[in-house]
């Protein structure tokens, strides 16, 4: 994804931002829109990367190796590092995963 440094950003107005675009996301009724949504806000790679995250943290759930995540994604191992440290400090992967009907 493109650079964006949000730190020059207050807390305020990152949050407000935040907001907005999950407020943007619930108000979507299917996954075509969702879909035409996201094929307008991200670049095929940006969608591609944000996708191959989500399937990864579902890999390191089932058991996978960051050995075999990296192999299969071809995903750098600080990534795959970060979404394991999500998946055993956050919430958001596992409840997203959980809902899916793809967790253990």
């Amino acid at each position: 994804m493109s650079r964006y440094n949000l730190q020059k950003l207050t807390p305020k107005t990152r949050d407000i931002l935040f907001n907005e675009y999950c407020k943007a996301v619930l108000k979507l009724k299917s996954v075509n829109e969702v879909r035409e949504f996201f094929n307008d806000l991200f670049s095929f790679t940006e969608f591609g990367m944000l996708s191959r995250r989500l399937l990864a943290a579902k890999m390191l759930i089932d058991g996978y190796t960051y050995e075999e995540v990296n192999k299969r994604f071809k995903m750098g191992m600080d990534t795959i590092e970060r979404i394991n440290k999500n998946l055993n400090f956050g919430k958001g992967y596992k409840m997203v995963l959980k809902r899916l009907g793809k967790g253990r």
